[in-house]
């Protein structure tokens, strides 16, 4: 600390000890301290004179000295008298880097000095000038925790001598610029020692005046918040929850909500917090709880919260609050959950109990518990249109998203509904103890089980709400779609789907398959909670500025109200899932792989869309979770690679505007605004499109598609009924992009040119290639081999991986040969002609180069 007090001043010799410490601080002149010392007299204050170095007076009788200017040579230090003697001038000593990070939001018109190592945005010293301070106030006050209860909570703090700062109001003095004092912790004697600067150039010509009462209230509330920054969770998780009840603290000490707003910002950014903006707001809605008389964080609720319970007196002193007092009994309403009994069963079963009959906002939900809220900042969408900008503001009304549980939210859930705990007799705060073992029982919990979230009807239920027959939350508001046609016929069908194909009139599609793909995505969007499974829908072209990204945006707002959730595609398989999990457990129902550059691949993405249930590993927590996964999943990218299995569980959708520049063509009309204007008549088009075929005894039956036959049924029949193209037929186009596919071709094209179907083989047959013809069936099956080198443990891998599945009418298969202890593999099937074509093909070839 740099200021000290009189009653720790040293008594030394005067003349002597300035002489032996001369050498120390000569690099200050003369004239620089005799001219500070002259300023700060003329400013009215009274000075000290310190020996050379130190913090130590000269005189003993310090008190009641007047030094002139003169005197401050030959290294003699200034200090200068706090209080009344110096005109009121007040030092606030901010002892720990919160502090000086915080201070000029509270003092932003003070004079500062620092060591000449702390950065200039974070001064040690505040000065300010002060004529009406209390005479019991000149003193010199620490905000510090003092006695064993507070010293044992704040010790994880680390804070310098459990001082946060002080104020210097009189009987003391403190060291000015330019004076040098020790580096740190340096003994007087120590040749290591620093100077002391102004925060601005130059001495101050006058002081700023502020009164006692408002000084003493921010110099409080500054030591408070120091200490809320050096506890803010630097890591995610807990965040808001910690926001949340810091809130009800601030409203405590009598800030107001816009203020307790701005300050949580202010921490939050502080902190380095990503997310600041989004911890505000949270004050305003506490303030109107309280107005409301219901219940809300307090400051003592926080420090419990925190750990800092014991220090809640020193706290409040500092914030200039009455003192709490202990009732020694405290009436328990009917009803309290004893959080101190052993049964720990029964509290969990009386949580669950309050959380179900008086919140009705809480789910199970993949081994989770989560709750539904509503979004407060809607995403927006900019288009320009005609030179003039657009902004589409989309509503919140009916948007809800599930939040991943934690304790924290669950007490304050438990709080909100009116639940009291209870602890050898008295009230306490919701234990997050006890919510963290509800956690654990989860799946034993009498909760309704949530599958996920709809945001428009569907063919079985048309109210907003938790549906218990579907496990499905309806999040749209009473009204807001029109009804359906109650027997709807193809009539109805056919001038539905031509109002479906409206807001789609100006994508260029090059063909009815094409425009099927796209009718498709905006039904299955709308059906997605009634299809265990729907292909991957994806939009591709061939360049960038077509509209690819504009389309799925069409469908996630037609869908949903508002935009789809928006995911970068990596070809990282464990990126991708790790992603995808997470927005799968945030129930987006629509979600985007946009602008896709590398091979859509991955055994991950394709079991989500044809299993309605799958395992993702939740973060942070090694434990898989079986989630839902009824959401809707698009994908954009240019020429398109899709890979592997995953390519039969794709439909695309192609546009091509046949231009070179397709980005600079115009639109008469706004897709977005289009389509957000008539959302429900659209979504409402959509039902009735596939009531009509079911009517209709469903009369264009198609042959089942593999693991989406119900997407087929009340999908892709009813556009095909309707004559717009067949969706599922896209799919065929994937094969001629499939390098896998391509390979597994060559790979059974050489086998059967050597082998034929049915004879067993080893790989050592290969190997010896003792004839020509082996020989060029070795050459072509080392060219699918890693850096096309050849090796027969790498190709029995590749055997291996590709035996059984059909492709061109036959199958790898295997077996041991245990006599030998080897591997045989042969080719089993009925060969397509495409297959034996080859053979006479590779006739004809040997035929051309026969030399005679």
């Amino acid at each position: 600390m740099i200021s000290v007090d009189y009653s720790n001043a040293q008594s030394e010799a005067d003349s002597a000890d300035v002489e032996d410490l001369l050498p120390v601080t000569r690099k200050t002149s003369d004239y620089e301290t005799f001219a500070a010392a002259r300023d700060l007299i003329n400013l009215g204050f009274q000075l000290v004179r310190l020996k050379p170095g130190t913090k130590e007076p000269i005189s003993k009788a310090w008190q009641n000295s007047t030094p002139t200017a003169t005197e401050f040579q030959r290294g003699v230090g200034i200090g200068v008298q706090v209080g009344i003697k110096s005109g009121g001038l007040i030092d606030i000593d901010l002892d720990c880097p919160e502090a000086r990070q915080l201070a000029s939001y509270l003092f932003p018109d003070a004079v500062a000095f620092r060591r000449k190592s702390l950065p200039q945005k974070a001064p040690g010293h505040l000065l300010y000038r002060c004529i009406d301070i209390p005479e019991e106030e000149q003193k010199i006050t620490r905000f510090d925790f003092r006695g064993q209860a507070e010293e044992a909570a704040t010790n994880s703090l680390n804070l310098p001598k459990s001082v946060v700062l002080e104020i210097r109001a009189g009987k003391g003095y403190t060291v000015f610029p330019p004076s040098f004092l020790p580096y740190g912790g340096a003994s007087a004697h120590d040749s290591g020692k620093e100077p002391l600067v102004w925060n601005n150039e130059g001495a101050p010509s006058a002081m700023p005046d502020i009164g006692w009462k408002e000084l003493r209230a921010r110099v409080g509330l500054l030591a408070f918040l120091s200490v809320v920054l050096r506890i803010y969770p630097r890591e995610a998780g807990g965040r808001d929850d910690f926001c949340h009840r810091l809130s009800g603290a601030l409203l405590d000490a009598g800030i107001d909500a816009e203020n307790c707003d701005r300050i949580i910002g202010i921490l939050a950014d502080s902190a380095e917090d990503t997310e600041a903006d989004a911890r505000q707001g949270k004050a305003e809605r506490a303030a109107i709880r309280r107005q409301q008389g219901k219940p809300t964080s307090t400051l003592h609720s926080f420090l419990d919260y925190v750990g800092l319970g014991p220090c809640e007196n020193r706290i409040r002193l500092w914030l200039r609050l009455e003192k709490i007092v202990i009732a020694e009994q405290l009436e328990i309403l009917d009803g309290a959950i004893a959080v101190d009994s052993p049964e720990l069963h029964s509290k969990v079963l009386q949580l669950s109990t309050l959380l179900r009959t008086k919140s009705g906002n809480v789910y199970k939900r993949g081994g989770q518990l989560v709750r539904i809220y509503t979004l407060e900042k809607p995403e927006q969408v900019t288009k320009q249109v005609r030179g003039e900008e657009q902004v589409l503001r989309l509503r919140p009304a009916g948007l809800f998203e599930i939040r991943e549980a934690t304790p924290g939210w669950m007490a304050i859930e438990a709080s909100r509904v009116g639940g009291k705990f209870c602890k050898r007799n008295r009230l306490v705060e919701p234990p997050t103890e006890l919510f963290h073992r509800l956690r654990d029982y989860t799946d034993s919990l009498d909760l309704p089980d949530l599958r996920g979230i709809t945001m428009t009807p569907t063919l079985t239920c048309d109210r907003p709400g938790y549906d218990a027959h579907s496990g499905m939350y309806h999040a749209y508001p009473e009204g807001l779609f029109p009804p359906s046609p109650p027997e709807p016929t193809r009539a109805d069908a056919e001038a539905a789907v031509e109002r479906l194909w409206t807001p789609l009139r100006g994508f260029p599609f090059p063909d009815t398959a094409s425009r099927a793909v796209a009718l498709s995505a905006i039904i299955s969007a709308v059906l997605r909670a009634d299809l265990p499974g729907v292909p991957i829908h994806l939009i591709d072209a061939p360049s960038a500025g077509t509209g690819k990204t504009l389309l799925a945006k069409l469908v996630g707002i037609i869908a949903t109200g508002v935009l789809p959730t928006i995911l970068t595609y990596t070809g990282d398989e464990e990126e991708d899932r790790k992603q995808l999990s997470v927005a799968l457990m945030a129930g987006a129902p629509v979600i985007l792989f946009d602008n896709i550059s590398k091979p859509l691949r991955g055994d991950f993405l394709a079991g989500v869309v044809t299993s309605p249930e799958f395992d993702v590993r939740i973060l942070g927590r090694s434990e898989n979770v079986k989630i839902d996964t009824r959401s809707l999943i698009l994908g954009s990218g240019n020429n398109t690679v899709v890979q592997g299995d995953l390519g039969r569980r794709t439909v695309r959708c192609r546009l091509d505007a046949n231009v070179e520049r397709p980005e600079e063509r115009i639109f008469d009309f706004d897709p977005l605004n289009e389509a957000l204007t008539s959302r429900p008549q659209l979504v409402t088009d959509a039902l009735t499109i596939v009531r009509a075929y079911l009517l209709a005894h469903c009369p264009a039956p198609t042959a089942p598609l593999g693991s989406f036959e119900r997407w087929s049924r009340l999908v892709r029949e009813p556009l095909i009924w309707l004559g717009q193209g067949d969706p599922a037929g896209t799919r065929l186009a994937f094969e001629d992009f499939d390098p896998e596919r391509e390979a597994k071709t060559k790979l059974i094209q050489a086998l059967f040119k050597g082998f034929g179907c049915g004879q067993w083989f080893k790989l050592a047959d290969i190997d010896r290639a003792t004839t020509a013809e082996m020989v060029l069936v070795k050459e072509a099956l080392t060219g699918l081999l890693y850096e096309s080198r050849w090796g027969t443990r790498q190709l029995g891998k590749l055997l291996s991986r590709h035996r059984d599945g059909p492709l061109l009418g036959v199958s790898i298969r295997t077996r041991m040969d245990r006599h030998a202890g080897v591997m045989e593999y042969k080719l089993d099937g009925e060969p397509t002609p495409e297959l034996l074509q080859t053979l006479s093909t590779s006739d004809e070839s040997a035929e051309d180069n026969c030399p005679f």
